[in-house]
């Protein structure tokens, strides 16, 4: 498991951080169309969480980051 950055540290809150880079980057290998790659992020990171929610016996929240990139690309003009 690797250690969380201390902004992400809450007394009261165990958060597991899941490092799925490798899955995300073969699966998306070759596809450029953007819907294509938004429903396989979607598919992937839905099963990610189910797996390490069955590790723990279940989960009560799900969060996901975003690059500042992402958040200028949504964005409209």
């Amino acid at each position: 498991m690797k250690k969380e950055p201390a902004v992400w540290k809450h007394d009261d809150i165990p958060l597991i951080h899941a490092d799925a880079s490798g899955l995300f980057l073969k699966a998306l290998d070759g596809v450029s169309d953007p819907e294509t790659k938004r429903k396989t992020i979607g598919a992937l990171f839905i099963d990610v969480f189910e797996q390490e929610a069955k590790k723990i016996g279940g989960a009560a929240f799900l969060a996901q980051g975003t690059l500042y990139p992402d958040v200028i690309a949504s964005v409209c003009f």
